[in-house]
């Protein structure tokens, strides 16, 4: 196929000059009769030459232009039409019909899922009173309470200050939150990935993760494979970051699979660090840019170049309450991807 677009290329190049070619010679035998292919008139031009006779009428000087000139537009023009790519421009018009008609086919389809979905939950039978919601979800709503312990259990490896620590943060902007009636759940774990705070919008749904326990200084090698992060006495710590992304990632194509009426919402993941300070900051900032992730500070985390983790609170406090079918989607696909956290 490139064989054949590369041959198409020099064709065509060709052409366009032998086109510009046609037009000189028209052009110079009707306002000049000059015949470019008659020797006895290129001699005559030679013998003017060498007789010093001067150019100087607007035609003269004009017939001396296009005679030089004409060559160096032959090599322009044939270089020009052999960079383009004239398929490409010539089935323009037929790429914007397709992509249209692909565009129109997949909003038929959403709208067919969103409308078949609306259908099934007017169809479902509800119990008098409203339907209950399934204790899991109660439990991930805050409404059955869970202690420190119950949630972090034996596997945990912070402090117990970083614990504590990690507990006034997520409290923190969690009541921050609250006060605008953002939907919100607390220590969720799925994908291998502890959130210590989701909160969900009609914009999007935000995942707020912790930052490793332990170092203080860390060297970031989120592109290794496999991706970790280097504490300042060598130990090496699975990436958070990359940990976290991949979560983000399985969440997103969990609601997009099973609510895809919902399928347009955004899946949006931080990291947030307590403590400490990162040492290779350009490397970071270049992996967040690349996969749409940010990295926050909060507690004694100092580390210039990090927003803090009021403004992820800020900016969802700028968004609206979700609806009660968008925030149980999120939740059962939450639920989905949770391991037997509560079983």
């Amino acid at each position: 196929m490139k064989t054949l677009r590369r041959l198409f290329k020099i064709i065509f190049s060709v052409a366009m000059g032998t086109g510009l070619t046609f037009g000189v010679y028209s052009k110079l035998l009707a306002f000049w009769r000059f015949d470019v292919l008659n020797a006895k008139h290129w001699k005559m031009i030679w013998r003017r030459w060498e007789d010093g006779t001067s150019f100087s009428t607007p035609k003269e000087v004009s017939f001396l232009l296009l005679i030089v000139l004409a060559p160096l537009f032959f090599g322009l023009l044939c270089f020009i039409s052999y960079r383009i790519d004239w398929l490409n421009v010539l089935f323009f018009p037929f790429k914007k019909l397709r992509k249209a008609k692909k565009e129109k086919e997949i909003e038929k389809a959403r709208h067919e899922a969103m409308s078949s979905a609306t259908v099934a939950m007017k169809k479902a039978p509800a119990a008098k009173g409203g339907r209950p919601l399934p204790e899991k979800i109660l439990r991930l709503r805050g409404t059955v309470q869970r202690t420190l312990a119950s949630s972090h259990g034996g596997e945990n490896d912070r402090t117990a200050d970083n614990a504590i620590t990690d507990q006034n943060i997520w409290g923190t902007l969690e009541k921050g939150l609250e006060r605008n009636d953002i939907f919100t759940l607390r220590e969720m774990e799925f994908c291998g990935c502890k959130f210590g705070l989701t909160a969900i919008t009609t914009e999007g749904v935000y995942l707020l993760s912790s930052g490793p326990a332990a170092g203080n200084a860390w060297t970031t090698r989120d592109n290794a494979d496999p991706p970790v992060w280097i504490t300042e006495t060598g130990e090496h710590l699975p990436s958070p970051v990359v940990t976290v992304q991949k979560a983000r990632d399985a969440l997103q194509q969990e609601i997009l699979q099973k609510f895809p009426q919902f399928g347009d919402l955004t899946v949006n993941a931080s990291v947030v660090l307590s403590h400490g300070k990162v040492e290779t900051m350009q490397d970071l900032l270049s992996y967040l840019q690349e996969t749409d992730m940010s990295v926050l500070r909060a507690g004694s985390c100092k580390v210039a170049g990090l927003p803090e983790s009021t403004a992820i609170v800020e900016l969802i406090k700028t968004q609206k309450q979700p609806s009660n079918e968008l925030a149980n989607a999120v939740s059962q696909a939450i639920l989905n991807l949770t391991e037997n956290v509560y079983d």
